[in-house]
């Protein structure tokens, strides 16, 4: 799967759209990481609702004709055949208080912008990394993670599916509006001190906030696991499908698993185009509203 290119600007605010271009893209697979986060949170006699301007459907918000809000979360477009029943069903979540905090989900993508004004509370410096970087460049850096090129907006638009601060009367709200968020730096970067694709994941799979992930590949046995939800939105156009030749991935998700570390792959693309012969036809909804 090629990471798509979304369209946004670095340390200014994003599109309210921009959050759900990749939820129409991520519906089947990324989505799933959040309730896993929701269902590891903390329960607040709290019942959520969002007070967030592009949340709800309407013109109200500066957005045009046809708008119907963050229709993946609860979906309230007119109700057609088509489109009954199109969304996460999480409701029953946010009327139980839960909103993934007490959560730090792990963003390995291209980069989160930690900064975006609808992420920058839920950002969390100590457990981000960015693999182009040597590791005294990520310890000085308070926004490690933060993406070089303008085209690198993907994975600041897969935190914000995940934990767009809900709430807070800005933008748009994740589905975990309370959760963390960690950025690792790993897509379509040159990667610091020669480490291959492999190891580099590996390393990002393992990382928990150690002083240099390139060295320290997992965690050690016995090791806390503050990142507890890890999103792996990258890849071939067909789910993720391991191999046994994947010594460094394989070896690397084992150990994280095994300290209760949850690690949540994309679909793939391919569902639009028939699946392809891999099990992901039910990725890349396209939602209608006739």
């Amino acid at each position: 799967m090629k990471i798509s290119q979304f369209l946004g600007l670095r340390a200014k605010p994003l599109p309210h759209w921009l959050f759900g271009s990749v939820c129409r893209r991520f519906v089947g697979a990324t989505l799933g990481m959040f309730w896993l986060a929701t269902a590891s949170a903390l329960e607040t006699s709290s019942a959520f609702y969002p007070n967030d301007p592009y949340f709800d459907p309407g013109t109200k918000n500066g957005t045009s004709e046809g708008y119907y809000g963050q229709w993946h979360l609860i979906n309230q477009m007119p109700i057609s055949a088509k489109n009954a029943g199109l969304d996460v069903n999480i409701q029953g979540a946010w009327a139980r208080g839960l909103t993934g905090e007490g959560v730090i989900i792990g963003i390995i993508d291209e980069g989160v912008q930690g900064q975006h004004p609808d992420l920058k509370d839920a950002f969390v410096n100590q457990y981000s990394w960015d693999y182009s970087k040597s590791p005294e460049e990520n310890h000085a850096n308070p926004w490690r993670s933060t993406p070089d090129l303008p085209g690198q907006n993907h994975g600041t638009s897969v935190a914000g599916v995940a934990a767009a601060r809900g709430g807070n009367g800005v933008g748009v709200t994740g589905a975990a509006p309370l959760a963390k968020i960690a950025g690792q730096k790993y897509a379509g970067v040159v990667y610091y001190g020669g480490f291959s694709s492999d190891e580099v994941e590996a390393a990002a799979i393992g990382f928990q906030g150690q002083e240099n992930p390139s060295v320290e590949f997992t965690l050690s046995p016995g090791a806390s696991a503050p990142v507890r939800v890890m999103n792996h939105s990258y890849g071939p156009k067909h789910g993720f499908i391991p191999y046994e030749s994947d010594i460094h991935l394989l070896q690397a998700l084992k150990s994280s698993s095994e300290m209760g570390v949850l690690h949540v792959y994309t679909a793939g693309n391919s569902g639009a185009e028939g699946g392809g012969g891999y099990p992901t036809q039910d990725s890349n909804k396209r939602l209608q509203n006739t």
